[in-house]
């Protein structure tokens, strides 16, 4: 992925950061996501060990190098149309 505009989205309360691509696909990172519906950090890094082992959703997840509170980081995040899985 080239380009990405990267945006700061409300979401339960919280602020996440979300990325569009240049052909317009949408991620989300999947850290905000669970810290938005109120996850512990140890809940967070199950969910992201689970959505990486699962055959299907991991087909929407993508690294991408957003700006984080602790600078540019990989963050592991997850194509919106995932979303719901």
């Amino acid at each position: 992925m080239e380009a990405l505009a990267v945006r700061e989205v409300e979401f339960n309360g919280s602020l996440l950061r979300a990325a569009q691509d240049e052909l317009g696909k949408i991620f989300v990172g999947v850290r905000w996501i669970c810290e938005g519906i109120g996850l512990t950090l140890d809940q967070t890094k199950r969910q992201i060990k689970n959505i990486k082992e699962d055959l299907v959703v991991f087909k929407g997840v993508s690294n991408l190098t957003l700006l984080t509170n602790g600078g540019s980081q990989s963050v592991v995040c997850l194509d919106i149309d995932y979303l719901p899985l």
